[in-house]
């Protein structure tokens, strides 16, 4: 009886454990779970949380041989790790159908694993390229292996459009123009989902929008991103119905980036949006600089994601297994 109880606290743990990892968009790393436990501030000592994330770890290799740690000397005869899995991702679920559970996990995760700003207060690299950053150099091989790893791809893509600053005439490097852009390019991905993996697009579409709505959000500290997420891919969706010439989504790109700039945060933007005046000869730069990206980067993202499909398909299995 006394290991049922040890074991259900453990699993609870790894429950836990688990809705930060979802929330992360991947499994915690080494680093990032040093800095739970620090904060940790619950009901259960380190040695059963230790043993929680070591639940995960077994799970995700899928040993045959059974549970092993701490686990493995309580474990139940009839206990199989089928069954485990189900209980570890019952509870992450449980804990974030709680909306008061959830903020506060998110509170938490910005806290804990947000990129560390430099101090010098003339550094202007954006947040999002700092989260980008720490995520490429955290992979432990060159191929995509998670949903983070996508996104932060895309986000280090997005920005190699700013890395001439004489280009960009009025538009400048920032977490809005990276915002404005990377709407762009997930439409176009959702696009590319629509013709080729129809049967996935709404799962994979959905679950990429919600770690970059959820990564923006920390970004600009609001919550209401992803409404104006929404705006940009209902407008592009109009757009597309009259044209496929990337020059008039340049336009309107243009218009985002301006307009967003001048509040340092993304503005509303609709179809009948008025437009911005702009000196044609100050912006010439910076369009063909945007469509050499889009002949280069963003070919380079939809090929990313043509070889990342396994990703998604990959997430699904472990959720119904």
């Amino acid at each position: 009886m006394k290991e049922n109880d040890q074991l259900a606290k453990v699993v609870s743990a790894a429950g836990m454990i688990r809705a930060f990892e979802i929330l992360n968009g991947s499994p915690l790393t080494v680093d990032q779970f040093k800095a739970y436990l620090k904060n940790y501030d619950g009901k259960y000592p380190e040695k059963t949380l230790h043993a929680g994330m070591g639940i995960l770890a077994t799970l995700r290799k899928k040993r045959k041989s059974g549970l092993s740690g701490l686990l493995a000397a309580m474990k139940p005869k009839s206990a199989e790790e089928k069954k485990i899995k189900e209980m570890v991702e019952r509870t992450a679920e449980h804990i974030l159908s709680n909306p008061d559970s959830k903020k506060a996990l998110q509170a938490k995760l910005k806290a804990n694993f947000a990129p560390q700003q430099k101090q010098n207060p003339t550094d202007a690299t954006p947040f999002t390229v700092l989260w980008a950053r720490e995520r490429k150099s955290q992979r432990s091989s060159t191929s995509i292996t998670n949903l983070t790893e996508l996104v932060s791809f895309f986000i280090l893509k997005l920005d190699s459009l700013f890395t001439d600053p004489k280009a960009l005439g009025q538009i400048k490097r920032s977490d809005t123009t990276i915002f404005e852009l990377g709407c762009y390019l997930l439409f176009r991905i959702d696009f590319y989902l629509y013709k080729q993996h129809r049967d996935q697009r709404n799962s994979i579409s959905d679950q990429l929008a919600e770690c970059y709505i959820f990564l923006f959000e920390q970004a600009f500290e609001r919550k209401n991103i992803g409404e104006k997420y929404n705006q940009r891919i209902n407008l592009f969706s109009e757009l597309i119905q009259k044209t496929q010439d990337p020059v008039s989504f340049h336009a309107r790109i243009e218009q985002m980036m301006i307009r967003s700039s001048q509040a340092k945060e993304p503005q509303d933007h609709f179809i009948d949006t008025p437009l911005i005046f702009c000196d044609a000869m100050q912006q010439h730069p910076f369009k063909l600089k945007l469509l050499e990206w889009e002949k280069t980067e963003l070919t380079k993202c939809l090929n990313c994601m043509k070889d990342s499909i396994h990703v998604f398909t990959e997430n699904e299995s472990n959720k119904s297994g």
